[in-house]
């Protein structure tokens, strides 16, 4: 509880995580009311703002009390739109992302669009059926909650077409990509420069999905793209400018989607290295 006596000027209420926390922990809700201090006034007003999952976050803007005339206070929530429905991965990858950036999301003025161009080639075949694929684009749909605002993930298949993966909510970008895979089929030297190439400029930020670390691919006007190797092997990261990660083993053969989901530091190991171009553009 705090108590303000006075409101003289505007007063910024904003919550920290307590006993010296870097990070509010996982699953912690917020619930805010405010409304003056009238005991046994039933009619009393109070403000009472949404329940906001902040998980993952450093600090957080809650409202603004600011004098409105005798006697009276006006109160702002100063808490931006509630966070859409995701599945469960793709909810802990948000907030993973918002304790990388440090924001529960990123300001209209910093907000970048996001794009993934996915290589068909054969070697992808089994991450595709083993789930890896549908985990990985639930991965890219929490890191685009925080950094992108209601513009969706447009996909692309690295194929000699270039095919475009149907536009949808970003819920259903994993069952919507394995689709088109499955339809076009898989091949062998997907040219990976050629589908990145073909990606709108608009698109600030371009996640190359591939079970390689190579060969190099750079976006032509130098923007900002990242490299998600859907393998075990953590020689990737010494490939030769590699920005990116690696996609973590699963111990002993496990469920992706569970281990990632109860294990924090993987998942921000994983959606760190994604997001490394968004941080230091910042």
């Amino acid at each position: 509880m705090l108590i303000v006596p006075r409101v003289d000027e505007e007063i910024v209420i904003f919550a920290i995580p307590d006993d010296g926390r870097e990070r509010f922990g996982s699953d912690t809700t917020l619930h805010v009311s405010i409304g003056l201090d009238s005991v046994g006034d039933p009619d009393s007003d109070v403000a009472q703002l949404a329940p906001r999952d902040v998980s993952g976050l450093t600090t957080i803007d809650l409202a603004s009390i600011a004098p409105a005339g005798d006697d009276q206070v006006v109160i702002t929530t100063r808490l931006i739109q509630s966070d859409a429905a995701l599945p469960p991965l793709a909810a802990r990858a948000r907030v993973a992302c918002r304790g990388v950036l440090g924001v529960d999301r990123l300001p209209p003025g910093q907000q970048t669009t996001m794009g993934c161009v996915v290589d068909p080639s054969a070697a992808l075949a089994a991450r595709v059926n083993d789930g890896t694929v549908a985990a990985a684009m639930d991965v890219i749909a929490g890191i685009a909650a925080v950094i992108s605002g209601p513009s969706p993930v447009s996909v692309m298949l690295a194929d000699d077409r270039h095919t475009v993966v149907g536009a949808g909510p970003s819920s259903e970008l994993g069952t919507q990509t394995r689709a088109a895979l499955t339809t076009t089929g898989y091949g062998v030297g997907a040219d990976l420069q050629a589908a990145t190439d073909a990606v709108d400029p608009s698109v600030g930020l371009v996640v190359l999905i591939t079970a390689s670390a190579g060969p190099t691919v750079r976006r032509p006007d130098g923007a900002a793209l990242a490299r998600l190797v859907l393998s075990g092997s953590a020689a990737a990261t010494h490939h030769p400018g590699f920005c990116g990660a690696v996609w973590p083993p699963v111990p002993h053969g496990g469920d992706i989607v569970g281990y990632l989901a109860s294990t924090p530091r993987a998942l921000d190991t994983l959606v760190s290295g994604l997001v490394g171009p968004v941080l230091a553009a910042r």
